[in-house]
């Protein structure tokens, strides 16, 4: 599903872009698998910071890098932190 977010997001309908990729971290969010929680949202804050929406992203971003930090996965700590430096 987040795939056609992207692909909703290139067409330029940032709307259902959006809810493609809100929908996919619920679904996700369901699971226990943390792997699939921290890639859903990193993805869903991508979306959004091309989608020009950056508050919702620095949102999803520090929701990404709780469930790494959560993981241990430093390697996506270090990807959010390096996107939210980023932000305006």
């Amino acid at each position: 599903m987040m795939g056609r977010a992207f692909v909703a997001l290139g067409r330029g309908d940032h709307a259902r872009a959006r809810e493609l990729a809100a929908e996919t971290v619920a679904i996700v969010d369901s699971q226990e698998y943390l792997t699939l929680q921290q890639e859903a949202r990193l993805a869903r804050a991508e979306l959004l910071l091309r989608a020009g929406a950056f508050d919702e992203a620095r949102v999803g971003l520090l929701a990404a890098r709780e469930v790494a930090e959560r993981k241990g996965s430093i390697v996506v700590v270090a990807r959010t932190d390096e996107l939210l430096a980023g932000l305006p």
